[in-house]
């Protein structure tokens, strides 16, 4: 019962930092830098469950995260949810094939994902909308992965602070990042 305790307050406590930073991106960024490009927030919490979890919490977290999205963006819920696999298996790939543990692997991996975000939208929304996305603006796509780069550094220093807050335990091939 102490275990699940800890697994539901652990998931709490994502899922309240994901509506923080889900907000932060879709009104306060905006409200404070105008119509300058924003930084992917969610994409740091999506990368750290891809490489510290077991593929089933792992899911279940990338459901939280679309229904948590999907109230602060015009984007379906399907496309995000689409999009987000897309995402989790190009991680677990990276972590399967390159890993090393520590925050800069995180941020690179965090980078990459930044970057390839707007590709998989583009190939997703060709298949899946009746509106198909025909905009890329390059300098934006630059600028997102590196402010997205930079935004995971924290974000990795304070998820695992919430690891050690609930005493959660990291799949044996991650291990620890922190003594």
């Amino acid at each position: 019962m102490r275990n699940l305790t800890k697994t539901l307050s652990n998931f709490s406590l994502f899922t309240f930092i994901a509506l923080v930073f889900c907000s932060l991106q879709s009104s306060s960024w905006f409200f404070l830098f105008n119509q300058h490009t924003s930084p992917q927030t969610w994409l740091p919490i999506l990368v750290y469950w891809s490489l510290y979890r077991r593929p089933f919490e792992s899911l279940i977290m990338i459901y939280i995260l679309s229904f948590t999205m999907t109230s602060q963006t015009a984007t379906p819920l399907g496309m995000i949810l689409t999009l987000q696999i897309s995402l989790y298996y190009t991680a677990y790939t990276l972590k399967s094939r390159l890993y090393q543990p520590g925050a800069v692997f995180f941020m690179t991996a965090t980078g990459i994902l930044t970057l390839l975000s707007p590709i998989f939208h583009l190939i997703l929304s060709y298949f899946l909308e009746v509106n198909v996305i025909d905009q890329f603006y390059f300098m934006d796509w630059v600028l997102n992965a590196l402010l997205t780069s930079l935004f995971a550094l924290p974000c990795h220093l304070l998820f695992v602070w919430f690891d050690d807050l609930t005493d959660m335990v990291l799949p044996t091939e991650t291990g620890r990042q922190f003594g």
